[in-house]
């Protein structure tokens, strides 16, 4: 999955990140997704689920924070700019 599809495809809205980590060109978020917010979602399933969100050749990011870390309380936005299709930059979501 390509970058800007997974910012197509998941709401993020009410969702927490619970650890995010970057080392050399690969950035890691884990996100307490809000997944009854997402397009898929099934009464069956749990409401609130983690998922461990992988982004490759990450060339650089900002966070928006004093200390370079982000909690609970942090309003997750994702974006992403100069994205060639052709790129091989992918993002892995584990579940």
């Amino acid at each position: 999955m390509k970058i800007d599809t997974f910012i197509k495809e998941y709401d993020l809205h009410d969702s927490l990140m619970e650890d995010i980590n970057i080392k050399s060109e690969k950035l890691v978020l884990v996100i307490d997704l809000c997944n009854w917010r997402q397009k898929n979602y099934s009464g069956e399933e749990d409401e609130m689920k983690e998922i461990k969100v992988i982004f490759n050749n990450v060339q650089s990011y900002h966070l928006d924070s004093t200390n370079d870390t982000g909690d609970s309380d942090s309003i997750l936005e994702i974006s992403c700019s100069d994205v060639d299709s052709s790129s091989t930059s992918k993002v892995d979501c584990q579940h």
